[in-house]
């Protein structure tokens, strides 16, 4: 065994570029300088950061942005601008996951998603609830594949700038609500 014990700093300097741990000759880590502000770490297997005090920090100029709190499986995101407006990620028992935003200024954390693609939500349980301050405001269950229900605690409102309010059988009109005129149609399979 060798131990290098230093009253102060150690420092390695690499003329060549790269700092090289080997193990028996084989390499375990490769650090290299990759440009005057550029340091890559390559390992041939997983790089695991084990930390007692419970937080793992990715700052920027030293001011954190990423913040993978171990102690709670959590992950918040800070934002550049002020390290009290975060978002945050977390796992708790049994998978369960609370994605939260924070301004500690105010409740202006918006969370917003803008997708590529198709937004699609996939829940086993077949349950939906919306809910403002903790408090149910909408819910929606499904039943199999034939039913949808939709709960409201007070009114369900339904707004159309079309004009039309349709329920449909799948393939024709079965309720027709004209919110212009205002006049409701109650059709037959023929539309009629």
């Amino acid at each position: 065994a060798v131990v290098l014990d230093a009253p102060g700093d150690m420092i390695i300097d690499a003329g060549g570029g790269n700092v090289l741990v080997k193990d028996d000759g084989v390499t375990v880590l490769d650090i290299t300088n990759s440009g005057a502000s550029s340091v890559v770490f390559d390992a041939p297997g997983n790089i695991i950061f084990d930390a007692d005090g419970g937080s793992v920090k990715i700052k920027d100029a030293g001011v954190s942005s990423f913040d993978f709190v171990t102690s709670s499986a959590s992950l918040k995101i800070m934002s550049s601008l002020d390290q009290g407006d975060y978002v945050s990620i977390q796992v708790n028992s049994a998978g369960s996951t609370v994605i939260s935003t924070v301004d500690d200024d105010g409740m202006n954390a918006d969370l917003t998603l803008d997708l590529d693609g198709s937004f699609v939500v996939d829940s086993d349980g077949a349950h939906y609830t919306f809910k403002d301050g903790g408090t149910t405001v909408f819910a929606t269950s499904a039943t199999g594949t034939s039913s949808f229900n939709m709960y409201a605690p007070g009114d369900l409102k339904i707004g159309a700038d079309g004009g039309n309010v349709l329920f449909t059988d799948g393939v024709t009109n079965i309720f027709y609500f004209n919110v212009d005129e205002p006049s409701l149609k109650i059709m037959d399979d023929a539309n009629t």
